[in-house]
Order: structure tokens, then C-alpha cells, then sequence
């Protein structure tokens, strides 16, 4: 085992905030970057690779149970604004062109849960406790995954396109002013409302209610896979303070090791772009989306950061 955990050959130019191009209609065509090299073929023996996208929360959850664990696995950043996704060489690890995916040379798998699940029965002795072998309790971190995937997941997003990304991305005309432009609704409609207070009354009441953790007393998978959802709702400042469980839930799980390295971009992210909550001060430019070399991917140092 490497250190902490993640050995990595510096494959970036720069660790900068990446800006959100203004017109992101390169994002949705399915094209990669010029220039991309080949990633070079996992040797045998050699450490699995973890491809992530910070702003993905099975992304977070996968890296962040690799650093809590000191899993020895090369993790890469997917430079989802130059496209990478889209290229041949992530097509042969990830047939949908997102991540995470996982490239453990005899497998490769392209879905947050499976890739948990796989890390988890890979490393039993380094993630002992993740996901424990009791059936029982197995069935239940199941159980919250496919939750967290499925209903959970539904209804956070539909609440952040709602509330932030149908209003940066839908096309507009240059006479419109770009204050327009960025203007944000007031609030969810009554339907998001009521689906957004069951899910979270649930985890609120249901599963934490009497526990530390939302399978019982100890961490787990599941909580990953859930607190990584539950983050996204800070991009819409979603109110949180009727749900005292999931607050000191998550004041808890921020203990982790490495939390405040996988989500740093994330929170970076979230202040410019939920800031005043109603609108971007400034729209943001492309001029700004940082450079990660040539294979389209900022490979992580072992000593960047540390975590407070």
C-alpha cells in the first residue's frame, strides 16, 4: 500500500476552479477533445483506476471510500468540460460515457454502486466493517443503495435542474441580457416540495432516527452513496434545519479521511454557483475551465491537500 493510499503520476497542468463555459452545448454533443492521447493499457498487477467527476456524487462516494480505506488505487479526475468522456479510449472503460468507472484490469465497471460493492469484496480486509458479510446487514446497505440510486437520486436532481440547470443551459438569443439569462426560480414547485420532504423525512426519521449511521451504528457504503447525494442540495441551499438528524449525520460523516479533498471542487463550484442563491453575479466564461493534459484527465497527487 502507498501511503495514504492513491499513488499518482502528475498527469495535470493546474488544480484552479474550473468556470462553467456560458453556451455548455459542447457538453451535450458527444465529442472529444482534440488531441487526446490513448490512455496507456493497465499492466498486470498494476493499481486499478478510479475515473471520477467531482461534481457526480457515486464519483465522490467511490473516491472518497478509496481514501477513508487507503484503497490502492490510481484515481483520475475526468475533465468533463473538454469532453474526455466522449472519447474512444473512456468509451472502452465506461460504454456510457460517465463516470465513475472503475478499471481493475480484469473487470471494468461503469456503475457508483457496482464499483463500491466491487472495491468493498476486492479489499475485504482494508474496507472490513464497509460492507459488512452478515446477510442481514448487507441486505440493508443494498437496500439504501438502490434508494439512493433510484428515488433519492430522482428527486435531488430533478430539484437541481429545476432550481439551476435548466436555467444556465437552455439556449437563448443574444439580445437577451445574460442577468436573464442566469436568474434562478424562487422555489421548487408543490410537487418537488412534498417528494423532497418524504425522501428526507425518511432518512430523517426512518433510518437515523435512532442510529448513528443509516444502517445502524457503523459507517458504510450506503452512507456514502447517500451524504454524497445529500452535499448536492447545497448548490440550491436547500434548507436543511428541519432534518436535525441528517445535519448531525452529515457533521459526522465529514470526519471522514478525505473528505475535504474529494469535495473541495464540488464546494468550489457551489459558491460560485449558488452564491445569493438567486443569480451569478457574473456569467461565467470558458476562458477559465482548467487544463489537465493531454489524455483529458488531472491525475491526483498523493500529498495535495490536507485534510483539516
Amino acid at each position: 500500500m502507498a501511503g495514504r493510499g492513491i499513488s499518482v503520476d502528475d498527469l495535470s497542468r493546474s488544480h484552479d476552479e474550473p468556470s462553467i463555459p456560458q453556451r455548455p452545448r459542447a457538453w451535450t454533443t458527444g465529442t472529444a477533445p482534440r488531441g487526446a492521447r490513448a490512455l496507456p493499457p493497465l499492466k498486470p498487477g498494476g493499481r486499478p483506476r478510479l475515473f471520477v467527476c467531482t461534481l457526480s456524487a457515486p464519483s465522490r462516494a467511490a473516491w472518497l471510500l478509496c481514501r477513508a480505506t487507503g484503497l490502492d488505487v490510481d484515481v483520475h479526475k475526468v475533465d468533463a468540460a473538454r469532453g474526455f468522456q466522449y472519447s474512444e479510449t473512456f468509451s472502452h472503460i465506461s460504454p456510457l460515457s460517465k463516470a465513475p468507472a472503475l478499471d481493475a484490469g480484469d473487470v471494468t465497471l461503469w456503475e457508483g454502486n457496482s464499483i463500491l460493492r466491487h472495491l468493498c469484496r476486492a479489499n475485504p480486509v482494508a474496507t472490513e466493517g464497509w460492507y459488512p458479510v452478515d446477510l442481514a446487514q448487507r441486505a440493508r446497505i443494498d437496500q439504501l443503495l438502490d434508494w439512493s440510486r433510484g428515488e433519492l437520486s430522482r428527486v435531488i436532481f430533478e430539484a437541481i435542474q429545476t432550481m439551476l440547470l435548466d436555467p444556465l443551459v437552455t439556449p437563448i438569443s443574444d439580445d437577451i441580457p445574460s442577468s436573464a439569462y442566469y436568474a434562478l426560480p424562487d422555489s421548487l414547485s408543490n410537487h418537488l416540495i412534498v417528494e423532497m420532504d418524504g425522501c428526507l423525512t425518511l432518512l430523517d426519521k426512518y433510518f437515523l432516527g435512532n442510529h448513528q449511521f443509516i444502517a445502524g451504528d457503523a459507517m458504510s457504503i450506503a452512507d456514502l452513496a447517500v451524504v454524497t447525494q445529500i452535499v448536492a442540495l447545497d448548490l440550491i441551499a436547500h434548507d436543511m434545519s428541519p432534518y436535525k438528524h441528517i445535519v448531525a449525520w452529515r457533521e459526522r460523516m465529514e470526519t471522514v479521511e478525505g473528505w475535504n479533498e474529494v469535495n473541495e471542487l464540488f464546494h468550489n463550484v457551489h459558491h460560485k454557483m449558488a452564491l445569493g442563491h438567486r443569480r451569478m453575479a457574473d456569467p461565467p466564461t470558458a476562458a477559465g475551465v482548467h487544463e489537465s493534459g493531454s489524455h483529458g484527465l488531472e491525475q491526483i497527487r498523493e500529498d495535495d491537500g490536507e485534510d483539516d
